[in-house]
């Protein structure tokens, strides 16, 4: 011990060490996840598998502790030198051809995760049972197990959410790691000075647990990890899946671990006791569910846009569903280390046991538990097994208030079985938008998931908790989908070799495979492939078409080192916020989709300041600049963009020209009635050449290391503020340009794409074509009469279409006319000072002279003070008196 510094003093360094330790470790679980996702997919099953890697990783160096009792503080330098190298290599080796065949097959990540964490995981792991031992080798009589476990808990739950909330979105993944490898590298030194490495090994041998203990705890810790992979899931379904729910729910995990640690030392609950706790509180939760979630619904409104109070308000509801039963799973290795001897080995033995069952719970959950289990059903063997595990640590013979306790978690999971609805967990979010008519279908593959809802009036999915996608609408499948796979194919150099990532649905991916002679297509999530099927009405039945090939992959992964090079990249992909999405909107993302193109091939991506905030699709539009030279842009409904890049001047076939499968012409007629799809097609393209005089300048580009898409995005959702469409308010800018007035032949071509661009984007129609028409009324006329029939035929007539029209042919001297619409506009709000003098005016002028008076007085019963209403019934008045005398 180094001269000056007391036991006591010692110890304090020793906590305060592991609770910096705890903290890199978890850490580490955080930033290791994004880094390896980010190469071998981000599906829920390779969550899984890297914290199965990490957990047998941290329990194999527990288990060999008492081994190595001098050489923590090697462990600690070894665990910070990885974190500053593994960096460059991931680098490197996610441009390898063996990526695609890894990313695609489970047991090869898994082995790959093995191999690439092992080092990390199992060094984390001595830091534990070494601790204890360090404490306990200076002051014998004391539990050093219980204050390392809480503290080193402690420390792992604030890292979680800096790195989170913090580090990697101000520093990026690459420099976190180093500052928490410099975390490590700073307790090996400091371990060093305490001269740990001189403390002589405990001559005590570990005190054995009996082999029915070590099974309980086995049982328990399986359940353990199955509830908190469910708890994980539900996270995602409830508050939609985004990136953060990770730390959330591993932080309530964490917190769980402590509060079980605390409730350990501050009463004398069994592990027996625990354990039937945790079942207990399991049935009591979610036979609650629904009240649960209508009360997180009701209290929402009350944090506002604040991020902050967005984030307590989720947290605490995370807390409402999880802390009790992780507080009870979480104390019960702390329950069995109730007395010492060579704690080392004793705490290791323990940590080793529960992190095998761990890592099993885990696998269990994603490869069995998910897939083939209804919810309720897991829940049940989850808190099964936690009762199972009570009665082995006591060998059958429970306690009356165990006894009670049991029947009581009995009658609560009886409960639960009963009145638990598959499908309000699968729509949380949703579930009062429900009709009892609804027809709904799940769809699982792993851990991933599909809800397809289908009504009277529509149908769409939801995924993994996304807000989801419409399949069909009023009849019509969704034509922006059906859009995206017909705009490639208009600027594509050739139809030869098409890629599509992204399948969702499939109406994308099944239109352009019916257009291009090969399409590969790419899915990270089988319950699409599932779901394609059932849904072959909106994808013309890609299952079956020849020309399509469907690959399970995830699409960075698929990108690397392809060898045939493609005319079309379509990116079908979510929005930045949905958490396996974020990673397909970096620099080195569209580098790869660059490689993978033919010298003039395009890709074609979406862009919408809805899902990516305005200051998002300028990034965006900034990384895309670094690949390619032009990116014009055609719109496809309200805020919806498609971007078609190259790195040559496109030009464009006309629709025509393709060969469409004649059900999709149907659908896109359907969307766009009485519009030739040969114009329709052309005059949505509203931009040449984004980058013509626009060089986008951003503060830091989205990278893989430094996703600031994904935090500036999530936090303008939180606030509620995405901001305004950069394409509508810089249209000049931007080189936005829907009219074209000078390619424009005459009235009638200004009217057709008026019309177009109603049906895809009111606004633009308002704010471009409107100033221009009514500079010429007999096309306004024409204009705004077309756009009544259309409303009507859709039965939703607008009042101000009606009004408008009337007000028109009212200015044209059509009075007859203006009499109609203002008729239609009356019955759609018969309370309109306005209209009531306008109709006036055209009935004076059919010198309908008693019937204008009256609408004139009715104007001015619903408002007082209308001068012109006023002037309008006096010489109403004057003219009928005048016809009365000359009569």
């Amino acid at each position: 011990m180094p001269t000056g510094i007391t036991v006591r003093q010692r110890s304090g360094v020793l906590t305060l060490l592991a609770l910096l330790s705890g903290s890199c470790a978890l850490a580490y679980e955080v930033l290791y996840v994004r880094a390896l996702t980010t190469i071998l997919g981000d599906m829920f099953y390779v969550h899984a598998a890297l914290l199965t890697t990490f957990l047998v990783g941290i329990g194999l160096g527990a288990k060999l502790a008492r081994r190595c009792f001098r050489q923590l503080w090697l462990f600690e330098l070894l665990t910070g030198l990885y974190a500053l190298g593994l960096p460059l290599f991931l680098k490197w080796f996610s441009g390898q051809p063996l990526i695609l065949p890894i990313s695609s097959n489970a047991y090869l990540i898994i082995l790959a995760a093995i191999g690439l964490l092992a080092i990390p995981s199992c060094c984390i792991g001595f830091s534990i049972p070494l601790f204890s031992a360090y404490i306990k080798s200076g002051q014998a009589d004391k539990l050093a197990f219980h204050g390392i476990y809480k503290f080193y808990n402690l420390g792992a739950i604030f890292s979680i959410i800096g790195v989170e909330f913090f580090l990697i979105e101000h520093v990026g993944i690459s420099a976190s790691l180093a500052i928490i490898g410099a975390v490590n590298i700073l307790n090996g030194l400091v371990l060093l000075r305490l001269r740990t490495q001189t403390l002589e090994t405990p001559e005590r041998r570990p005190h054995n647990f009996p082999r029915h203990i070590i099974a309980a705890l086995a049982l328990a810790s399986l359940a353990s990890a199955v509830f908190q992979m469910f708890f994980l899931k539900l996270t995602y379904l409830f508050f939609l899946p985004h990136r953060e729910n990770f730390a959330l729910a591993l932080s309530v995990t964490l917190l769980g671990l402590f509060l079980g640690t605390v409730l350990v030392e501050k009463t004398k609950l069994r592990f027996a006791t625990l354990t039937l706790l945790a079942a207990f509180s399991i049935g009591l939760i979610f036979a609650k569910l629904i009240p649960i979630l209508r009360l997180y619904d009701a209290t929402r409104a009350l944090s506002g846009h604040s991020p902050l109070l967005i984030f307590g308000h989720k947290f605490i509801f995370t807390c409402v569903f999880a802390l009790i039963p992780m507080t009870c799973f979480g104390a019960t290795i702390p329950a069995l280390m109730r007395t010492e001897g060579e704690v080392a080995g004793e705490s290791g033995h323990l940590l080793w046991v529960a992190s095998l069952a761990n890592a099993a719970g885990y696998l269990f959950y994603v490869l069995c538990g998910q897939p083939f289990l209804k919810v309720d059903w897991l829940l049940i063997l989850v808190a099964a097994a936690a009762i199972v595990s009570s009665l082995l640590a006591v060998r059958l013979h429970w306690s009356r208030i165990q006894k009670e306790l049991f029947l009581l978690s009995i009658s609560l999971l009886t409960v639960l079985v009963l009145s638990w609805k598959e499908e309000k967990f699968y729509l949380a979010p949703w579930y009062y938008f429900l009709e009892p008519t609804d027809r709904i279908t799940i769809y699982k593959s792993g851990a991933e998931s599909v809800a397809m809802v289908e009504s009277a009036q529509r149908t769409w999915v939801s995924y993994n908790g996304h807000p989801g996608m419409t399949v069909k609408e009023r009849g019509i499948v969704n034509p922006g989908e059906l859009m995206c796979g017909v705009i490639p194919a208009l600027y594509a150099p050739r139809l030869e070799q098409a890629l599509v990532l992204g399948h969702g649905t499939g109406i994308t991916s099944g239109t352009a495979s019916h257009i291009f002679k090969h399409t590969d297509v790419v899915e990270i999530n089988q319950a699409f492939y599932l779901m394609t099927p059932d849904v072959k009405y909106a994808n013309f039945d890609i299952m079956d078409n020849p020309a399509a090939k469907l690959h399970l992959a995830d699409g960075r992964a698929f990108l690397v080192d392809k060898k045939e090079r493609y005319d079309v990249i379509i990116n079908s992909i979510s929005a930045p916020t949905y958490f396996t999405a974020s990673k397909i909107y970096t620099l080195e993302f569209y580098d790869r989709v660059q490689t993978a193109l033919k010298p003039d091939g395009i890709f074609c991506t979406w862009l919408s300041s809805h899902d990516m905030t305005a200051e998002g699709v300028d990034t965006v539009l900034s990384a895309l600049h670094q690949n390619f030279r032009y990116c014009n842009l055609s719109i496809m409904r309200l805020g919806y963009y498609l971007a078609v890049c190259s790195n040559e001047p496109v030009e464009a076939r006309r629709f025509s020209e393709l060969s469409i499968p004649e059900a999709a012409v149907n659908e896109l007629h359907k969307a766009v009635p009485g519009l030739d799809l040969d114009s329709f097609f052309e005059d949505i393209r509203i931009c040449e050449n984004v980058f013509d005089h626009y060089q986008p300048d951003v503060p830091h580009e989205n990278t893989d290391d430094r996703p600031v898409l994904e935090f500036m995005v999530f936090r303008s959702f939180k606030e509620g503020n995405m901001g305004e469409d950069p394409f509508l308010t810089r249209q000049k800018l931007l080189n936005i340009d829907p009219v074209r007035m000078h390619q424009l032949k005459d009235q009638s071509e200004l009217i057709r794409k008026a019309k177009a661009f109603f049906l895809v984007s009111p606004r633009y129609c308002t704010e471009n074509f409107l100033p221009i028409l009514n500079r010429h009324l007999p096309s306004m006329a024409q204009f705004l009469q077309w756009k009544s029939d259309h409303l009507n035929s859709k039965r939703t007539p607008d009042f101000g279409t009606e009004y408008d029209l009337g007000m028109v042919y009212l200015k044209l001297e059509q009075y007859d006319q203006a009499v109609v619409q203002f008729r239609k506009a009356l019955k759609i709000n018969p309370r309109h000072a306005q209209l009531h003098n306008s109709i006036g005016v055209a009935l004076y002028f059919q010198q309908q002279l008693p019937e204008a008076i009256k609408h004139y007085e009715e104007a001015l019963r619903l408002q007082p003070n209308y001068p012109r209403a006023q002037e309008n019934r006096r010489k109403a008045w004057e003219q009928l008196k005048s016809d009365q005398r000359s009569g």
